[in-house]
């Protein structure tokens, strides 16, 4: 289409040169250059599929993925879908219905969903973060064997311990910046954003004093402060579990990017 195009714009250039002021000249036969000699549309195109799937997580499926969905899926519902889980899965869980739909296939998938994050920890190798590594590995290790509490706890406090390497800044602040659209980010980051924008719910804050009702879904300040058998569930832990793994690599990700910047 686009040599298409080139043939009719340099076809129609001469009888505009023919109907013009002469003064018209000289710009109108640079017009005609610049247009006969555009450059290799195709060419351009494969340079930006590749840009845009270079900036894609690596599990996410084949052909086009639909990014509100991701977005309302991670930012939303707080489920991470960036390096884990594997690309059948991720598929699953954005044609789901809903949100109720989605942590059932969690449920449904929580063996695969073990081995996805335990591969994933195996790519966190930052020395930054080589005190976290081991427990958050051991962390998986005790869902896998039916210790969904214990995996819970461990895998919360491993992730803010890791948050915390990196940002100084309050709960709340951190919450708000993981909920902003990542489509605000530089195509390259898009990436690192959907990995951390689930810590958005993560930091769902909660106090007594408000009057309000407990979060059901994992929160940080409920798991820490406000341990309880009704907020350590199973879903609770598989979501920490795949939000520990998703934002060490994330983090990791964010340590690679400031230094090629400062390199």
């Amino acid at each position: 289409m686009i040599e298409a195009l080139n043939l009719a714009a340099s076809r129609m250039i001469p009888q505009v040169n023919e109907i013009v002021s002469i003064q018209l000249g000289p710009m109108l036969k640079t017009l005609n250059e610049s247009i006969v000699n555009l450059p290799d549309m195709k060419k351009i195109s494969e340079h930006l599929n590749y840009v845009f799937k270079s900036a894609m997580p690596p599990n996410w499926p084949e052909g086009q993925v639909d990014l509100d969905k991701v977005e309302k899926v991670v930012i939303e519902d707080g489920i991470p879908l960036v390096w884990i889980p594997r690309p059948e899965l991720v598929e699953l869980i954005l044609q789901a219905p809903d949100k109720a739909a989605r942590f059932r296939i969690l449920a449904e998938h929580k063996k695969g969903i073990v081995e996805d994050c335990l591969a994933c920890m195996a790519l966190v190798t930052d020395p930054m973060f080589s005190g976290q590594v081991p427990l958050g590995i051991k962390a998986i290790e005790a869902f896998s064997s039916g210790r969904f509490e214990a995996a819970q706890a461990l895998s919360t406090v491993v992730a803010e311990s890791a948050i915390r390497k990196l940002t100084s800044e309050s709960y709340r602040k951190i919450s708000e910046y993981a909920r902003e659209s990542f489509f605000d980010e530089p195509i390259s980051h898009l990436r690192m954003s959907a990995a951390l924008a689930p810590v958005g719910v993560f930091y769902t804050p909660y106090f007594e004093s408000d009057g309000k009702p407990p979060p059901e879904q994992l929160s940080r300040h409920m798991t820490v402060h406000f341990a309880d058998v009704s907020h350590y569930t199973e879903l609770n832990a598989i979501l920490s579990i795949m939000l520990l793994a998703s934002v060490l690599r994330g983090l990791q990700e964010m340590q690679e990017v400031a230094s090629q910047s400062e390199a």
